[in-house]
C-alpha cells in the first residue's frame, strides 16, 4: 500500500522578497511541491487575498499568531516548517500552536554567534526535527543540549550563478553583499580596511563595490560612511530594503567582479559565498563561525582571523575581524589575480574550486536531503480493516 506524503506548511518571510530566507522559503517550497507534496507558505510579508491558493497571508499580528492554527487546521497540515529568527518574542506562541494541533514542526535554525541565546533555545526546543544550515550551527545547538538536529547546507541555483569566460582585467573589483542592518555585516570594518589597502600598497586599479540598501532605520548612512572611513574608489550598489536583485541581476555583478569579501561578524551560512563561488569567483571571509567552514571544505578562498570577542544585548559573543590580516588577505588576492605572487594556490585554482564546490550544493541536491528529513519525522499510521486483509 502506498503511504500518502504529509501536508507541509513553510512558514518564512515572502518568497517574493530577495533576502536569505526568502531564497531559501522559496526554493524549499518549489523543490518539495516538485516532489509531490502538498506544500502551502505562509508569508510573513504577505498581506491580502492571494491568487495563488498556495501563498497564505498574515492577518493582523505580524508573527502569525493569531493565524497560524487556523491555517494548520484549515489545510490538514502534517509538518510546520519554520524558517524565521526564532529567537524573537513573537515567535514564543509557535510550541503551543504545535502541541494543541499535535503535528510535527521541524525548525530550521539560524545562530550567527556563540552560544546560542537563551531566547532561541527556549524557542526551539519543542520542535521534533532541528536544521542546522552549517556545522558551527550544529555544534552550537548540541552544546545547548539540543540533540535532535542534523546538517543541511543553504543551495546555489549554479545554472543561473554561472561564471563568465572573459572579465575585463582593470580594475580588480572586490564585491560585498549583505543587508545594511545592525553591525553584523560590518561595513565600517570593511571600508576602512580597502582604504588602508590602498594607501600602503598606493593601489589605484581596484574597486570595493558595496551591494547594499543606502539607508536603512536599523544600520548606517552609507554615503556619509563611505565619505568617513572610505575613499573613491568605493561604490556603492544601492539596493531598496526588502526587494533587493534578482538572481539574474546578482549573477551579472558577481561576473563583472574577481572576489568576494566579507567582514561580517559573524554568519549561519552565507548565501553571497556560495553564490560567488558558483559564479566562479574566490572569496575572502571571517574564519569564525560558518564562513570559515564553506572557505575551508570548498579551498576557494582565504579565511580572516578575529580580533576580538564582542558581547551583544542577546548575551552572547559575536566577533569583530583582524582588520591588518583582512588587509594582507584582500592584496595577496589582488596580487594572485595579477600573477605576483608565487608557490601558494593560484587565483584560478580558487576560482575552480569554489565552482566544483558550488555544484555539489545545487538545490537539486539539496532538496532530497529536506525530503529525508521530511519522512524522519512523519509517520502516518495506516489503519487496516480484517476483512480487507483476507484474514
Amino acid at each position: 500500500m502506498k503511504l500518502r506524503k504529509p501536508n507541509i506548511l513553510i512558514m518564512c518571510t515572502s518568497p517574493n522578497l530577495s533576502t536569505g530566507y526568502s531564497i531559501v522559503g522559496n526554493h524549499l517550497w518549489k523543490g518539495l511541491s516538485d516532489e509531490g507534496f502538498d506544500t502551502y507558505y505562509f508569508g510573513l510579508n504577505v498581506f491580502g487575498f492571494q491568487e495563488n491558493k498556495w501563498l497564505l497571508p498574515v492577518a493582523v499580528d505580524e508573527g502569525g499568531a493569531d493565524i497560524l492554527e487556523e491555517y494548520i487546521k484549515t489545510n490538514n497540515i502534517d509538518i510546520l516548517i519554520t524558517i524565521i529568527d526564532n529567537w524573537q518574542p513573537k515567535y514564543n506562541y509557535i510550541e503551543k500552536v504545535i502541541k494543541q494541533t499535535k503535528i510535527k514542526w521541524i525548525c530550521h535554525v539560524t545562530a550567527n554567534s556563540t552560544p546560542i541565546p537563551y531566547e532561541l533555545f527556549n524557542n526551539i526546543k519543542g520542535a521534533d526535527l532541528l536544521i542546522a544550515p552549517s556545522n558551527f550551527v550544529n555544534k552550537e545547538i548540541k552544546r545547548s543540549g539540543l540533540m535532535n538536529v542534523k546538517t543541511i547546507y543553504h543551495g546555489v541555483d549554479t545554472h543561473i550563478f554561472t561564471p563568465v569566460k572573459h572579465k575585463e582585467n582593470k580594475p580588480f573589483i572586490f564585491v560585498s553583499v549583505g543587508t545594511n542592518k545592525h553591525l553584523q555585516k560590518n561595513w565600517g570594518s570593511l571600508i576602512r580596511s580597502f582604504k588602508k589597502m590602498c594607501e600602503i600598497y598606493n593601489l589605484e586599479d581596484v574597486r570595493l563595490a558595496c551591494v547594499s540598501e543606502p539607508n536603512s532605520p536599523e544600520g548606517f548612512n552609507f554615503i556619509e560612511m563611505i565619505k568617513k572611513y572610505g575613499n573613491d574608489k568605493v561604490i556603492l550598489v544601492g539596493i531598496k530594503r526588502n526587494i533587493g536583485m534578482t538572481s539574474e541581476q546578482m549573477t551579472e555583478i558577481y561576473q563583472q567582479s574577481h572576489c568576494l569579501v566579507s567582514a561580517s561578524t559573524g554568519e549561519s551560512f552565507g548565501l553571497p559565498l556560495i553564490e560567488a563561488m558558483s559564479c566562479g569567483i574566490p572569496v575572502i571571509a571571517p574564519e569564525y563561525t560558518a564562513t570559515g567552514e564553506l572557505i575551508t571544505e570548498s579551498s576557494a578562498g582565504f579565511s580572516v582571523c578575529k580580533a576580538y570577542n564582542l558581547v551583544i544585548p542577546l548575551l552572547v559573543d559575536s566577533f569583530l575581524i583582524d582588520e591588518n590580516d583582512l588587509i594582507e588577505s584582500m592584496y595577496l588576492m589582488y596580487n594572485l589575480y595579477n600573477d605576483k605572487k608565487e608557490g601558494i594556490k593560484s587565483y584560478d585554482e580558487m576560482c575552480k574550486n569554489g565552482r566544483l564546490f558550488a555544484e555539489k550544493n545545487d538545490w537539486k541536491k539539496i532538496i532530497p536531503l529536506w525530503t529525508e528529513s521530511i519522512n524522519e519525522v512523519f509517520k502516518p499510521t495506516l489503519n487496516y480493516k480484517i476483512e480487507e486483509l483476507g484474514v
